[in-house]
């Protein structure tokens, strides 16, 4: 639509391409609120299906919770039993659905049951770990920011001619792949809308590592020049004299 809207403005010669986070409907991740995901799943799913659990556990988790809220330093490793405990929970839950399903109903929550097992078996440093239940796609990307480090969602890039400003191109990417990896993709969009490749394109140092890619030239700013020396630590008073007050 946009380069509809400015059908010469668009056709520049010259791309600006970035990429950022776009972040998906989640709250952090932790993995107390995944635990509890699980177990309120398991009782929908037991309520859809009229599966009665041996223990639905819908009175221990409530008080669960009211002792993980607890903030007092005397409660570290009871708050941390209870985390386990919620682990356990869950499991047992998935087990007891799977026993009492049909094999007909295994085969349509298989995927859901995997999910939910992959996250309660999954460890703080493991890779390709699950962050949400209903957008189990989502990953954790360090874009270096200092109010906010990682960010929870898909790498999409968004390309706009140099000089005017105008979007020639959006695309989103499953994973976290490596800036410098897209550059291909993203070219190959702008060219298919707008009919015509760019002869070059400005990027960060976030995608360095190519000087082309196919006839486009891929432009880095430099790194920056120290001209001058770092200025003199100076105490207050001599700061006042120098401006004279």
């Amino acid at each position: 639509v946009s380069i509809k809207l400015h059908s010469k403005e668009s056709l520049e010669e010259e791309i600006v391409a970035d990429t950022t986070v776009q972040e998906k409907n989640i709250t952090f991740p932790t993995d107390t609120k995944l635990r509890l995901k699980i177990i309120d799943h398991c009782w929908k799913i037991a309520d859809k299906t009229g599966v009665k659990f041996y223990h639905s556990y819908k009175r221990k988790v409530p008080a669960l919770l009211r002792l993980l809220r607890t903030r007092s330093n005397r409660m570290v490793k009871p708050r941390r039993k209870a985390c386990l405990k919620l682990r356990t929970y869950a499991g047992r839950l998935i087990r007891d659905l799977e026993r009492k399903l049909s094999e007909e109903q295994n085969k349509q929550y298989a995927e859901e049951f995997a999910r939910m097992k992959k996250v309660l078996a999954q460890k703080r440093h493991d890779k390709n770990k699950i962050y949400s239940l209903h957008e189990p796609q989502v990953q954790c990307i360090a874009k270096g920011k200092s109010h906010k480090p990682y960010e929870f969602g898909a790498k999409a890039s968004i390309s706009m001619t140099a000089k005017s400003g105008i979007i020639v191109g959006a695309m989103s990417f499953s994973g976290n792949p490596y800036d410098g990896d897209t550059l291909p993709k993203v070219l190959n969009q702008v060219e298919s809308l707008t009919g015509q490749r760019p002869k070059s394109c400005l990027v960060d140092r976030g995608d360095r590592g190519r000087k082309t890619v196919g006839e486009t030239k891929i432009e880095l700013p430099g790194k920056a020049k120290k001209t001058e020396k770092d200025a003199p630590i100076i105490s207050l008073e001599d700061a006042k004299k120098e401006l004279g007050l």
